[in-house]
């Protein structure tokens, strides 16, 4: 076995040293037993290269370990972000959801914030609530008057009665 262990101890492959093959120094005393072994220089070269490196390892582990819980940290980020983009995107939707029902059934545009409710049928139901709150006043008949004193302009638009529009005309109300 110390034949073993001295072909082994002179070998130096990393360092570019000694090789089996070359033949040993002439100062240089082989151990020959386990006692001389531990207390040779170049065993506590080794010993000490072998606990840096395990230092080093450790060292890298410790940094990979934190470099894996920050990648997971960040794809929670982006998990966050998602979630978030989606209750968005859910509300735009329940909004143009809103509006639609309300154009549909005639409520003002005003009231369309007030509307409730996460289904067209829910928001149909609500709107047809609101429009029985919200009644246009009836007039009587008789167009509002104005304080200014000065005739209401005629309307071309919504008159229907040709006599009405030839007289307008005449009177140069426009």
């Amino acid at each position: 076995m110390l034949t073993t262990f001295r072909k082994y101890y002179q070998a130096d492959p990393v360092g570019g040293g000694e090789t089996p093959n070359d033949p040993p120094k002439e100062n240089e005393v082989f151990p020959t037993s386990w006692e001389q072994i531990f207390q040779h220089p170049r065993f506590r070269e080794l010993n000490t290269a072998k606990q840096a490196a395990e230092q080093r390892l450790k060292e890298i582990e410790v940094k990979e370990k934190e470099a894996r819980d920050k990648s997971l940290a960040d794809e929670n980020k982006w998990k966050e972000l998602y979630e978030g983009t989606q209750k968005e995107l859910s509300a735009e939707k329940l909004g143009s959801l809103r509006l639609r029902v309300a154009t549909s059934k005639g409520l003002p545009l005003e009231l369309v914030d007030r509307l409730r409710g996460e289904s067209e049928e829910e928001i149909a139901k609500d709107a047809d609530g609101l429009l029985a709150l919200v009644k246009e006043p009836q007039s009587h008949g008789l167009p509002a008057h104005r304080r200014s004193g000065e005739p209401a302009k005629f309307d071309f638009m919504t008159e229907t009665d040709p006599a009405k529009i030839r007289e307008a005309v005449r009177q140069g109300k426009n």
